[in-house]
């Protein structure tokens, strides 16, 4: 018998093996990415077929699937295959975005509401688990003339894979990797490492339990903060002018990843002042519950006090002399924040008007808050995906900082 010992040909078969692998390998190669890689497996499907007819279930598990593939889609995902009855899809591979760890998380919650969705009315349980894991994997096409076709590999797959075995059924199981990169939009539960079949380390998992629709700062990590002692120099003197009275504006600009929002909380951290803040940012993609980011500020700057009142007066009231001429634009913020909230008196009329009803009234918050609480900062993220009302809005606002404690600072990245 041939073998592979010392001295000994290697068998014919092993070696042809050998080189599709060798081949498979090069033609992958150059192609390394950083992937979320999500498996989506529906629970149920099996139970379901025992109580109809195979046309039938085969038509509902094929609608279903579409939908799950959908939701991928409308995040920026690309669907690699679906496996019988599961899904496997990717956010970083073919086309990559910073945020694709969010993409992905907001994929997975959104597929949960498609199941749940499709389990009313059925008595036979149908639910899903999904596993995410971000990771190195090395991307591009295997296969040959008909059957090409374009995926990823690499352990990163095989840890999405067992993630999504060890799930809970219609929960969402994320790797620690991915969730360290995940925005403070999301609820997310530590649950510690799990033992994973076919690994001999364990991998350290949470539980995405929820998505917050007001917006939220990630969490910044806790490694000491070291260097960039110009750029600290330059935003403490800022924040200082502000605090003095002094208002003004400031854009901070940086590639991605470079540690603006960092930088912006280690100096607002060492400044020591007063100064309240705002804060509200961008995404590239909409978000679900996503306030416009004007009626975002005016749900941080409206005072909470005094309970029972709507959002509409409490503003008036905190405006005092100034609110009834404000009153249009206060009532106009307020249902953009809260769409259950009378649209009030200003409804109905010209776009433009109604829109600079409500920069007026924006405004006189923000000055009425500087001059009441000892300053106020008003912290913009990622203005470069930013609307074209509010980059209007802060094209009026700009020039009336003026001698007041009101700053401006915005992140972005260059243009």
């Amino acid at each position: 018998m041939a073998g592979a010992g010392a001295g000994g040909d290697l068998d014919p078969t092993v070696a042809e093996l050998g080189r599709k692998f060798e081949t498979a390998r090069s033609e992958m190669s150059g192609e390394r990415r950083e992937v979320a890689v999500l498996f989506a497996d529906i629970c149920g499907s099996t139970t379901i077929s025992e109580q109809l007819d195979p046309e039938e279930i085969g038509f509902r598990v094929n609608r279903l699937l579409q939908e799950l593939g959908g939701a991928v889609q409308h995040y920026g995902g690309h669907v690699d295959k679906f496996i019988g009855d599961a899904v496997m899809a990717l956010f970083g591979a073919p086309v990559a975005h910073e945020d694709d760890p969010d993409r992905a998380v907001l994929a997975a919650l959104d597929m949960l509401k498609v199941v749940r969705r499709h389990a009313e009315g059925m008595e036979a349980p149908l639910r899903l688990r999904i596993g995410i894991n971000l990771g190195e994997v090395v991307a591009g096409t295997v296969g040959s003339g008909q059957g090409v076709q374009y995926t990823v590999m690499g352990d990163a797959v095989n840890v999405a894979s067992r993630l999504e075995h060890e799930a809970v059924p219609n929960t969402v199981l994320v790797s620690e990797s991915l969730a360290r990169r995940l925005s403070g939009r999301f609820a997310v539960e530590p649950l510690g490492a799990v033992e994973l079949r076919g690994r001999s380390e364990p991998i350290r998992t949470c539980r995405v339990t929820g998505f917050h629709a007001e917006f939220r700062p990630a969490a910044e990590p806790r490694t000491p903060f070291v260097g960039r002692a110009a750029e600290l120099e330059q935003l403490g003197a800022f924040l200082g002018e502000v605090a003095a009275g002094r208002g003004g504006a400031l854009v901070v600009e940086a590639e991605p990843g470079t540690g603006k929002s960092r930088l912006v909380r280690e100096a607002l951290g060492r400044a020591g002042s007063e100064l309240v803040v705002l804060e509200t940012g961008f995404s590239s993609i909409q978000l679900p519950g996503q306030r416009p980011a004007l009626a975002e500020l005016f749900r941080q700057v409206v005072p909470e006090a005094p309970a029972g009142q709507s959002a509409a007066e409490r503003a008036l009231a905190f405006l005092g002399p100034e609110a009834e001429a404000q009153r249009a634009g206060i009532e106009g913020l307020a249902h953009e924040a809260d769409p259950t909230a009378p649209e009030g008196r200003g409804a109905g009329g010209e776009a433009a008007a109604a829109r600079q009803e409500r920069w007026l009234a924006l405004a006189a918050l923000l000055r009425r808050a500087a001059a009441e609480r000892r300053g106020v900062l008003v912290w913009i993220e990622d203005v470069h995906w930013m609307d074209e009302g509010t980059q209007e809005f802060l094209d009026f606002l700009a020039p009336r900082l003026g001698e007041q404690a009101l700053g401006l600072l915005l992140t972005s990245r260059p243009r």
